[in-house]
């Protein structure tokens, strides 16, 4: 829990930012929120709603779970879920990969820096109570996501306005050189999207979704179909394959041809 120091200096921001009616409603929504997360964990047998000062763990910012929007920010991508692998990049105490479990996912893995967090995350997927196969697919990496190698199969990436600019950069470049070195069908879903301007930056992210407080983003690479795994790969392999016609040193021979006289 935060400092009641804090929590003040935190409400008088809202209050002059937001005003007051626009920060009771916040406050309103906030409560809301706390019961359902309440009764969610305690539905699951898990707990995920308690935030935690992420000071305290060496990192900066703190971390709260994600509630029932997730389950609608997911649904609007309408998608084959089963040929698809879900990422959580800052998956905290595995909130979001429990949910998704809810869809028929090939793969759910959630990737988290603080030893912490992460060790909670894999309790919490031990003592679930709810789908009989979460444990047989979810994985709980302990790993920093500027490192994170992706895998090689179609892609939906979840994040929660999860960490620093410095990492978040570092994450979009390693997904942005993956999908050039080994193409497919990859979205990403930005929750709380405080680094926007960011995340536009990176022009193979198209935006494609922008209601409830997020960002969902196709990615594209190249603007064109891809072939055998990358544009890249299709660019080398045309060029590799383009006749070549050789040029010689001395320009060719001109021959003026003079039509013969005619007869009288």
């Amino acid at each position: 829990m935060l400092p009641l120091v804090e929590r003040i200096q935190k409400l008088r921001a809202h209050l002059r930012r937001k005003g007051p009616r626009r920060t009771l409603l916040i406050a309103f929504r906030k409560c809301l929120d706390m019961v359902s997360s309440w009764l969610w964990d305690v539905r699951h047998e898990v707990e995920t709603r308690r935030t935690v000062a992420l000071s305290s763990l060496g990192i900066e910012g703190e971390y709260s779970s994600s509630g029932p929007m997730f389950i609608k920010r997911l649904n609007r991508l309408k998608l084959n879920w089963s040929r698809f692998v879900f990422i959580d990049l800052g998956c905290g105490k595995g909130k979001v990969l429990l949910m998704a479990a809810q869809f028929p996912f090939r793969q759910i893995v959630g990737v988290e820096f603080a030893p912490e967090l992460a060790e909670l995350a894999r309790k919490n997927v031990t003592t679930y109570r709810g789908l009989a196969q979460v444990r047989q697919r979810v994985e709980v990496r302990t790993e920093d996501a500027a490192d994170y190698e992706f895998p090689l199969s179609p892609l939906v990436i979840y994040c929660f306005n999860p960490f620093s600019e410095r990492v978040m950069r570092a994450a979009l470049s390693n997904l942005e050189r993956s999908l050039w070195q080994h193409w497919r069908e990859t979205y990403l879903i930005y929750a709380n999207p405080v680094l926007e301007s960011v995340v536009a930056e990176y022009t193979f992210l198209q935006l494609i979704d922008t209601a409830d407080n997020h960002r969902s983003y196709r990615c594209s690479i190249g603007n064109r179909p891809m072939k055998n795994g990358s544009a890249l790969f299709h660019d080398q392999c045309t060029a590799a394959v383009q006749p070549q016609i050789p040029v010689s040193a001395n320009p060719p021979l001109q021959v003026e041809l003079t039509p013969p006289p005619l007869l009288a």
